[in-house]
């Protein structure tokens, strides 16, 4: 039976009503997204962007990149130089790196970063091929930014990437412990990541970031906060507890889902282990375990002083004996992990103490050094992902298996050196599984010297004044310090420690604190270190005529001083 034609009328009424309804929004979102596009609002976010030079077309990493990953802090972190061919050479090598301030470099710049130091072994590996290893990696950033990136690189016909990330999972960008937060909850910061290049969205989300933002600024302002205070949001995150074991299940999915990238284009994938300073860094903070009583902490933290009290007067056997009955009480107290493994390895008992030192990073309530349970999510992975065991290469590098301050520059950055170790680590790696070409192909090859690689470097002395220099400000405040301690002046007469100074205040470019540096060296008729400064800009911007052509004034000068 046919509905009468009042009903029928009623009906498409309704039908017309709901449609109109429905559709407003989506017109709403179409005009404003044609609006903004027109209007040309916001950066170009891409990962990469093109450029000619000397007569070809080149691919770099956009600095406006960053911008995807912090929308509320005050912050714009760096991009590398690397510049690739638009049309990879046939018989070319290409490996991106992908990280946070590790892979960046800091507190070095690119220059003494592990991709550069591997750009230079795969040339003398493959002096024939055109090789391009190209550094992506972005300060404060953690495993949301690598995967979020991955799938821009692995169009690009890589022979292989590169990953050291892990340290940042709690405080980085989008991390659940970080002020870039959007929470606890993995798919929305993945939708998030995808929404960005809507200009709508990143209108949405630039006016939230406002807001979060001014309400923050004030307290920044009257502190002078590092870049690690002003990121960390909540401060302290206890070994074992929900959001210590969200962090890592949320590590653990990204590797899996940027290994699966990997592996449905075919790119092979080298995951770098984390490595931190477990020697000669104290846990920032050590909490009590749950349940404790005012009276047993006051007697746990007496038997505590006295058992480093008798450590510290060499008197080991009884100090052993009440590091062992505390640990027994509260098996997560950071500082008695710490100080009972200093006692083990005064006692030559080093695998026991290794034991010791990395428990109390785990236990560390301040989660900026990556736990073991990190470097097992990365040991996880399976081919064609490949894990790259940096942490044993520090740890046999290191006096008694301990990696400390001298191949870590504070807590997790690594020194010059330390960079060196990582890229030899990956390059060893690719040997191994036959990546870039088949294994026996390496192995048969004219090995070189690891030491002729380093002495020959492109890491100047200015370079490492400037890392010097940005440790000493870092370490001077929180975590390291409650309240911020006095910088030191530089002395006028110091000219490197004045340039350096000039970098590290955001004052001038590194290449110009180079090329300043090669001035102060021919001034002084210092020809040779003149021309390891041009050489380190002439190495790090190979594409550069004039950096080509001042190097080679430099080393002729060089040359006929000799």
């Amino acid at each position: 039976m046919r509905n009468p034609p009042h009903q029928r009328s009623d009906v498409r009424r309704l039908l017309f009503f709901y449609t109109i309804t429905l559709s407003l929004p989506i017109i709403f979102f179409l005009l404003t997204e044609g609006t903004l596009v027109l209007i040309h609002y916001g950066p170009d976010i891409s990962l990469f962007y093109h450029v000619w030079m000397n007569g070809q077309e080149y691919l770099a990493m956009n600095p406006s990149v960053s911008s995807r990953y912090f929308f509320s802090t005050e912050f714009a972190p760096g991009s590398s130089p690397d510049a690739f061919l638009a049309q990879k050479p046939s018989n070319g090598i290409r490996v991106f790196c992908l990280g946070a301030s590790t892979t960046a470099g800091y507190p070095y710049w690119y220059n003494a970063a592990f991709p550069s130091f591997l750009r230079d072994r795969l040339k003398a590996e493959f002096p024939d091929r055109p090789v391009e290893v190209v550094n992506l990696g972005i300060t404060a950033t953690n495993s949301f930014a690598v995967l979020d990136m991955m799938r821009d690189v692995v169009r690009e016909h890589p022979d292989a990437i590169v990953v050291y990330d892990g340290h940042n999972e709690f405080y980085g960008a989008l991390g659940i412990a970080s002020r870039e937060s959007l929470g606890s909850s993995r798919w929305l910061v993945n939708l998030s990541l995808r929404l960005i290049h809507s200009k709508a969205f990143m209108l949405l989300r630039n006016l939230y970031g406002g807001v979060v933002s001014s309400s923050r600024r004030a307290i920044d302002e009257r502190s002078r906060a590092t870049m690690m205070e002003r990121m960390a949001a909540s401060r302290t995150i206890s070994y074992g507890s929900d959001e210590y074991w969200e962090g890592v299940n949320i590590f653990q999915k990204n590797v899996e889902a940027t290994c699966s990238l990997c592996r449905d284009s075919g790119i092979p994938l080298l995951y770098c282990t984390q490595v931190s300073n477990l020697h000669d860094l104290p846990p920032f903070i050590s909490v009590r375990r749950k349940g404790m009583t005012t009276e047993e902490q006051r007697t746990f933290d007496d038997t505590l002083r006295l058992a480093t009290t008798l450590l510290h007067q060499g008197h080991l056997g009884d100090a052993d004996r009440l590091f062992r009955s505390l640990i027994a009480i509260d098996s997560q107290c950071a500082l008695a992990r710490y100080d009972y493994a200093q006692c083990l390895e005064q006692q030559g008992q080093f695998p026991e103490a290794t034991l010791h030192y990395k428990r109390a990073r785990d236990f560390d309530a301040v989660r900026f050094r990556a736990s073991d349970d990190i470097n097992a999510v990365i040991r996880s992975v399976r081919p064609p992902c490949f894990p790259v065991d940096v942490e044993s290469s520090f740890a046999a590098n290191s006096r008694h298996g301990f990696p400390g301050s001298d191949l870590i520059m504070e807590h997790l950055h690594p020194s010059a050196y330390g960079q060196f170790l990582i890229a030899k680590e990956i390059a060893e790696a690719m040997q191994e599984h036959g990546i870039i070409i088949p294994r026996e192909e390496w192995t048969h090859k004219e090995r070189f010297e690891d030491d002729s690689l380093w002495e020959h470097r492109w890491v100047t002395t200015l370079d490492e004044i400037i890392a010097r220099r940005k440790t000493e400000i870092l370490t001077a405040g929180w975590p390291f310090h409650s309240s911020p301690l006095p910088i030191s002046e530089i002395s006028i007469d110091d000219t490197l420690g004045q340039i350096s100074e000039m970098v590290v205040r955001g004052l001038w470019s590194w290449r110009h604190a180079h090329e300043a540096a090669g001035v102060f060296y021919v001034n002084k008729g210092d020809f040779f270190n003149a021309a390891a400064e041009t050489g380190a800009i002439a190495n790090t911007f190979p594409l550069d005529d004039d950096a080509q052509r001042q190097w080679n004034e430099y080393k002729t000068l060089c040359s006929k001083r000799k």
